[in-house]
């Protein structure tokens, strides 16, 4: 719910507001072991191979904000706004063996609660003239913390000894940037950015090494300090009638340069491989390109009939960066690209598509990730092209 102030054609504008959200969820996790008779439990590690772990999560949170701009002077103007928010997360979890030669309960069953609180600002000045923007901004934002379903904290990846719980991250944002509006005889807008993000108590994506029976377990940690900043640069175009067929064509491309670095790793977490100022944020890509091109128009033969074509095809591109901390192995360059026909319309308010879609229509193949083995890689790998056809309904009486 919020408030918004009137448009009266005053200097300042302001808004207010509060919203709450709650989400229940349930994850099972079922692990077979090496031997399907027997319970591999190495020693000191009361991890089952042969078990079904039952966890339950509930997150409500709430949040009080409010928001205000004000023109100082004609084209400049300057804005804030603050927020509070709080989310209390409830976890629980029991794992059980269904070996027959040890089942029941095993381990102790958790149940836990957690509550994150933050208070996030940021101040924004812009200076607008005829078609052009400037701006700088900085703004604090925080990821609350909470709980890994599969605890991986009898394992040696788990450096802290405790990684069932994470805390929240912090991070502070300052960002410069330039738009320009109606190039190119009006078709076009086009718009540049430098940031840089600031983290504390970053949360970094982990998984349990290969060498232990907990294998495969993936699971969020805190890891001290860190930063991001690089450039972006994207270019939107529309064109009215498209070489006189009747239907528009948009267009949107963009391009970032991003660089990360873990300044400040603690104690317990650096090893030989993974020391501050030394190391990239993890599954973080150093180029990422996207670009999205739609074409639409009234149905042909059927222009009458409230119908309409469209076709799109999208691609995303991600080169460079690591995938995990320990061994500093790379990523694997991402390439997606997809495409989609169909129709549209509405019947008694009601809106729909019909979309005949491919993903991946090229079939090219990439690991979504690596880790390292004994020997080689264990890879997983993107999903393969797929077609299908898909219904969309939205609104109605």
């Amino acid at each position: 719910m919020r408030l918004v102030s009137p448009d009266t054609g005053s200097r300042l504008s302001w808004l207010v507001g509060v919203d709450f959200r709650r989400i229940d969820s349930e994850f099972d996790i079922l692990r077979l072991g090496r031997n399907d008779n027997t319970m591999l439990t190495p020693s000191g590690n009361p991890r089952i191979d042969n078990s079904l772990l039952e966890t339950e999560s509930l997150s409500n949170a709430y949040g009080v904000f409010a928001s205000a701009g004000y023109e100082v002077l004609r084209g400049l103007t300057l804005s804030g706004s603050l927020r509070y928010s709080s989310e209390t997360k409830d976890f629980s979890s029991m794992r059980t063996s269904f070996d027959p030669s040890a089942p029941g309960v095993i381990g102790t069953p958790i149940d836990a609660s957690e509550t994150f609180e933050a208070i996030d600002p940021s101040v924004t000045l812009t200076y607008e003239w005829l078609d052009y923007l400037v701006y700088g901004s900085y703004a604090q934002a925080h990821r609350s913390g909470g709980f890994n379903q599969d605890d991986p904290s009898d394992f040696s990846t788990c450096t802290t000894g405790d990684c069932l719980t994470f805390d929240q991250e912090l991070a502070n944002s300052y960002e410069v940037g330039f738009k320009a509006s109606n190039l190119f005889a009006r078709t076009s807008n086009f718009s540049l950015a430098a940031f840089r993000v600031n983290y504390e108590d970053i949360l970094i994506n982990q998984a349990v090494g290969v060498a232990e029976s907990g294998f495969g377990i993936q699971f969020v940690d805190n890891f001290g300090k860190g930063y991001a900043q690089g450039v972006e640069a994207e270019l939107n175009s529309r064109v009215q009638n498209f070489l006189d067929t009747g239907g528009n064509l948009r267009l949107q491309f963009g391009v970032t340069y991003m660089e990360t670095k873990l300044t400040d790793i603690p104690p317990a977490v650096q090893t030989a491989t993974i020391r501050p100022n030394d190391i990239q944020i993890n599954r973080t890509p150093r180029w990422l390109y996207n670009a999205n091109v739609t074409y639409r128009r009234a149905l042909p033969f059927f222009e009458n009939s409230g119908l309409g074509l469209f076709l799109n095809t999208n691609y995303k591109g991600e080169v460079g960066g690591l995938d995990d901390l320990g061994d500093r192995i790379t990523r694997d360059t991402v390439r997606r690209w997809n495409a989609q026909i169909g129709i549209e319309g509405e019947t008694r308010g009601q809106a729909w598509q019909l979309v005949a879609f491919g993903d991946n229509v090229f079939d090219i193949q990439y690991e979504r990730r690596r880790q390292q083995t004994a020997t080689t890689y264990l890879k997983r790998y993107n999903y393969p092209a797929t077609y299908g056809l898909r219904l969309t309904l939205r609104g109605g009486e």
